[in-house]
């Protein structure tokens, strides 16, 4: 309500989220910006979202759109950016369509390629990692893989969850069995991260030692590293892993 114009005042940024932006809408839109920027701006790709259309209604002097992807899919993408950034400059959404989306789709026709770039280059600023310009100075990226087996716990878990699968795939619709394919490609991942991961409750994290190559030989890496006084970043696709990670990293290093 009130209370947030009379906050942001007080403020040189407001930052918020995609998700936040509709829900408070009423709020954002109630005010002038002096600049709104959209970060992975990506995300308002599709036109007719309720945040597509939140961000739209926003008002402010000054508009940037920061993206690495400005067309994933559909040339309409890079109009719906371009509406946001100087509303109307592409014209409405079904004459930009009629006019370019459906010949440069179908036919890849140059010269209307040509004409939609000349239209927006003068508002684009581009630039690539390697740009000298930039000097970000970042190291050459390498890439190691680690094989590790599984213990015969993770080994014998692994076959009975695959062998309770087929069991079941068989009294399933087509549907249900991509369902249950697709769930048990998480699970099995998650076995082989630790078997404790698709026990239930806390218990299972609390006996992480010795039941996970995988584990191990984390640990060891993180040893190596901080004898030698490096740093690092730990990355997992599951929030389970994370807290057994924790947990296992706090008892081994305080």
């Amino acid at each position: 309500g009130d209370a947030f114009m009379e906050a942001c005042l007080d403020c040189d940024i407001v930052l918020t989220t995609y998700t936040l932006s509709h829900l408070d809408e009423t709020e954002l839109a109630a005010i002038e910006w002096e600049s709104i920027c959209l970060d992975e701006a990506q995300n308002i790709k599709n036109a007719y979202t309720k945040q597509a259309s939140s961000i739209r209604t926003l008002q402010g002097r000054h508009r940037i759109a920061l993206t690495g992807t400005p067309i994933e899919n559909r040339l309409t993408e890079l109009w719906s950016i371009f509406d946001f950034l100087n509303p109307g400059y592409l014209g409405t959404l079904r004459e930009f369509t009629h006019r370019y989306v459906n010949a440069i789709e179908r036919t890849q026709d140059a010269e209307l390629i040509a004409k939609v770039q000349r239209l927006i280059r003068p508002f684009l600023l581009r630039r690539v990692k390697k740009d000298p310009s930039i000097q970000l100075d970042l190291p050459d990226k390498y890439e190691y893989k680690s094989y590790v087996s599984l213990t015969t716990e993770q080994a014998s878990v692994y076959e009975n969850y695959i062998r309770d699968m087929f069991e079941r795939l068989d009294k399933l619709t087509a549907m249900e069995r991509r369902g249950l394919i697709l769930a048990a490609l998480t699970k099995l991942k998650q076995i082989c991260n630790h078997p404790g991961l698709i026990e239930s409750g806390k218990a299972a994290r609390l006996s992480w030692r010795h039941r996970s190559n995988k584990v191990e030989r984390l640990i060891e890496m993180v040893h190596e590293l901080r004898q030698e006084g490096d740093k690092c970043l730990i990355f997992t696709q599951f929030v389970e892993t994370g807290y057994l990670l924790q947990q296992a990293l706090g008892e081994e290093f305080g």
